[in-house]
């Protein structure tokens, strides 16, 4: 997985709906939310446009009004060809590393199609 040099990223308890917006604006392609050390649900940038949208959100509202639990969490033990695998039915794929008892997330990433290409010669 190393070979990827996927970008790490955040997860968080609770967002505002500008807080989120920020951070899509800033480039990032999901953002995970966590209750206690497990990551519960996601927000992706379209979905979440559509909702703040369609259900009329403020800016100080709650972005968990936008959150899916459609996602993949996967750990950064597997391999490519799995990854692969969970990429033709997620847009996006989370993958984690854990402390070594498994009660903390150490690290977070974000996978996509796009950086699998990086592995094609």
């Amino acid at each position: 997985m190393s070979e990827l040099n996927l970008p790490e990223i955040k997860s968080y308890e609770d967002l505002t709906v500008n807080e989120a917006k920020d951070l899509f604006n800033n480039g990032a392609l999901v953002v995970p939310l966590r209750t206690g050390e497990e990551i519960s649900s996601v927000i992706f940038a379209k979905k979440f446009l559509e909702l703040v949208c369609l259900k009329k959100l403020k800016g100080t509202d709650s972005a968990t009004k936008t959150k899916t639990k459609d996602f993949a969490v996967l750990s950064n033990k597997i391999d490519v060809a799995q990854l692969c695998k969970c990429l033709e039915r997620h847009d996006a794929v989370l993958i984690e590393q854990r402390s070594e008892d498994g009660s903390k997330i150490e690290k977070l990433w974000v996978a996509t199609a796009k950086d699998t290409f990086k592995l094609m010669q």
